[in-house]
């Protein structure tokens, strides 16, 4: 229903919605395959200001993908263009990843080839006093992982979860990696923590640095490394840094601690 007194207004709603074809939108799209779902929605404009009271999607596709809903009203200021919320310290929205599809990251994947079981894990967002949060609630997880490039695998049958969380400011953006874990049937290889962003003052340099830690041995269990490091036990630490401008620029730090070999097998490259 929807009534109208001058420039403001009330508006509410129910929406059930089948799309598919959205290839012919983008190209990429086109792994998204058929969707269906509900949206549910409320709120109203006045004095120049627009306030969501209700907002809440519900997607899927062959199988459910997410839930999204809207914890607390919002309000945005169309002169002062400012957001407002009414508990400033609390969620304003939740995500619920049931079942996100690996294969609609396969068209920027390209030549590389991904696949895996859904993501799942949960998001909430907050406004804050520059722009906005969004953090994970609950780890974000996925298993039976395999990536490979031009045919040849990298790494098959892994478990990766992440923690994060990621803030989008006016002065730009950052992320920040808690834990980022892989591992197999057989235990942890390697986990790594970052953090990384890009201010627009700074003429878009992104920026990024981390900490590294890895299960040498197994990363033989790796098929990109298989029979290559003949390394059978030890423990990899390392820190790196990135800068991305107009050119890239690396720094690596790594140490190797109770390590033990059989032979050290590594590709060569002639030089003529």
């Amino acid at each position: 229903r929807m009534g109208y007194e001058f420039r403001d207004f009330e508006v509410e709603g129910e929406v059930r919605f089948e799309v598919e074809g959205l290839e012919t939108v983008m190209v990429e799209a086109g792994a998204l395959g058929r969707l269906h779902g509900n949206l549910n929605f409320s709120g109203k404009r006045a004095n120049d200001a627009v306030r969501v009271t209700q907002w809440e999607l519900d997607l899927n596709g062959a199988s459910p993908v997410l839930a999204a809903r809207l914890l607390q009203g919002v309000e945005y200021s169309m002169a002062s263009q400012e957001v407002r919320v009414e508990q400033p310290t609390d969620p304003v929205m939740v995500v619920d990843l049931r079942g996100l599809p690996m294969n609609w990251l396969q068209p920027w994947m390209e030549p590389w080839t991904i696949d895996g079981r859904p993501l799942k894990g949960q998001l909430v967002a907050l406004a804050t006093s520059q722009g906005l949060r969004v953090v994970t609630s609950e780890t974000l997880f996925t298993e039976n992982v395999a990536v490979a490039n031009e045919g040849t695998a990298l790494v098959d049958d892994l478990s990766v979860s992440v923690s994060f969380g990621t803030e989008i400011m006016q002065e730009g953006w950052q992320v920040e990696i808690d834990r980022l874990n892989f591992s197999d049937a057989t235990g942890e290889i390697a986990e790594l923590s970052a953090r990384g962003g890009q201010l627009t003052a700074e003429d878009d340099v992104l920026k990024v640095a981390g900490r590294m830690q890895a299960n040498v041995g197994a990363l033989n269990r790796l098929p990109s490394l298989r029979d290559r490091l003949g390394l059978v036990a030890g423990n990899l630490e390392g820190e790196f840094g990135l800068g991305v401008s107009d050119r890239v620029s690396v720094a690596i730090s790594t140490g190797l601690t109770a390590v033990s070999y059989t032979h050290l097998t590594l590709p060569t490259k002639r030089i003529v």
